[in-house]
């Protein structure tokens, strides 16, 4: 069983993901919903994020692989929360 880590992408543009592959070179990335670019200087730290999980996702597998050990993975992924900060900040405006 091969494992493949699939990063995907949130546009706050149009509010859409949407699926990277990591698995080739990246020279520009646009949402393919509604064609917005992401800024050049990010796709390194794209690719390390993305290279960082795989490679600890990689591990996992290959050490359930030869101790017998439960196995895990990890996913990651960002939500928006609110603060109580967020509601002082609005009442001194």
């Amino acid at each position: 069983m091969a494992i493949m880590t699939i990063a995907t992408l949130h546009c706050y543009q149009c509010d859409h993901d949407f699926p990277l592959n990591m698995y080739q070179p990246i020279e520009k990335i646009s949402c393919p919903y509604c064609d917005t670019d992401v800024d050049q200087s990010m796709i390194e730290p794209i690719r390390n994020a993305w290279a960082q999980v795989s490679g600890l996702n990689q591990t996992f597998h290959k050490h359930e692989m030869e101790s017998e050990e439960p196995r895990f993975g990890l996913n990651v992924h960002d939500e928006e929360v609110h603060l109580d900060i967020d509601d002082i900040d609005n009442e001194t405006e």
